[in-house]
């Protein structure tokens, strides 16, 4: 048989899972952060990527 859970047990469960959901918080507010910034270096990528082929295009018609 199972023990019975004891009202100390239900607490310290309680308070386990609510610091659970604040580390998850936390980690997605960081993913987000991070997902933000290689989004911000993609685009400026794309802008690098551009002026190359520009630049490229210009000088083989010189």
């Amino acid at each position: 048989m199972p023990k019975k859970s004891t009202p100390e047990d239900v607490k310290r469960l309680y308070e386990e899972m609510e610091s659970m959901r604040a580390e998850l918080n936390r980690m997605g507010k960081e993913f987000r952060g991070v997902t933000n910034d290689l989004l911000r270096l993609s685009q400026d990528l794309d802008v690098v990527t551009n002026r190359y082929h520009t630049l490229v295009a210009r000088l083989k018609n010189k």
